[in-house]
């Protein structure tokens, strides 16, 4: 497995009541297809996050549990168009106002970025695909 880490810059602001988050999120030099699918999983334990290879067949939507732990996702989003480093990919989104509460997460809970070249938000995790994190 191969694990990207250039360009990786992810922050996380509270709202005044805890409740809502934002993320800025920049992750790129990859050389994945354009429409490729990156999440934001929390682990809402604080026990470790579920292995991405134990997470197949998870539906890629926020609030869905990840690989059927404690885990949930908390932002889906894609590779654009405008997301260019040097002619390869990345990831450059913006995710405001995320409910926490909705989602069963608190503040100060870690969260992690796992990337999915072949698939799309919506989709379930095929055992055996190519993912970074």
């Amino acid at each position: 497995m191969k694990r990207w880490l250039v360009g990786f810059i992810l922050l996380g602001w509270v709202g005044n009541a805890g409740a809502t988050v934002s993320i800025e999120f920049q992750f790129g030099s990859l050389q994945w297809p354009k429409g490729a699918t990156g999440l934001i999983v929390a682990d809402t334990a604080g026990d470790g996050f579920v292995p991405v290879a134990s997470a197949v067949d998870t539906v890629l939507a926020a609030g869905q549990t990840f690989g059927g732990g404690d885990d949930r996702i908390v932002a889906v989003f894609s590779i654009g168009d405008l997301a260019d480093w040097s002619g390869k990919r990345g990831f450059a989104v913006l995710l405001e106002a995320i409910d926490y509460a909705s989602l069963g997460v608190s503040a100060g809970q870690a969260i992690k970025f796992v990337g999915l070249p072949v698939r799309s938000p919506g989709q379930r995790i095929r055992a055996g695909e190519p993912f970074g994190e």
